[in-house]
């Protein structure tokens, strides 16, 4: 019920702290006590900044699942309308290469920071094949940002 509450959590200036400690005791409960029912609810949580170190942490929790009950949320949260989210999914999907991400995290890799583009290139890193070399390649020859 927590998890469905904050779709995403509030940014990290926002949160309350008693929210955020509430966040991190059903991290541990779902490392404990797997449940597939949270890997969207997880997936959908991050709000902006880190979650005050928490939610690199979730990553934990979706580990004790196979890829193939992950991967099709990570889809869908790679086209949440929240930056944050699609931030998150894009660093979680470095753990589940699947030639299924492609495609979403092209276009995120399309959109977004710095930070969110180098997310996505790692996690395209770990999939490999000539589809993501391509992806690449055009999304290097858009890319106006040296660094």
């Amino acid at each position: 019920m927590f998890l469905k509450k904050y779709q995403p959590l509030p940014a990290d200036n926002q949160i309350p702290k008693a929210v955020i400690e509430k966040y991190n005791d059903v991290r541990i409960y779902f490392l404990k006590n797997p449940d597939r029912e949270c890997i969207p609810l997880f997936l959908n949580s991050f709000g902006e900044g880190d979650g005050y170190g928490i939610y690199q942490l979730v990553e934990d929790v979706l580990r004790n699942f196979h890829p193939e009950e992950v991967i099709p949320h990570l889809k869908e949260g790679l086209s949440s309308p929240y930056p944050s989210v699609r931030y998150w999914c894009a660093q979680i999907a470095a753990s589940f290469p699947s030639s299924d991400l492609i495609k979403p995290l092209a276009k995120v890799l399309s959109e977004g920071d710095f930070d969110m583009k180098y997310a996505v290139i790692t996690a395209l890193e770990q999939i490999t094949g000539d589809s993501v070399t391509n992806v690449l390649k055009e999304a290097y020859k858009r890319e106006s940002d040296p660094e």
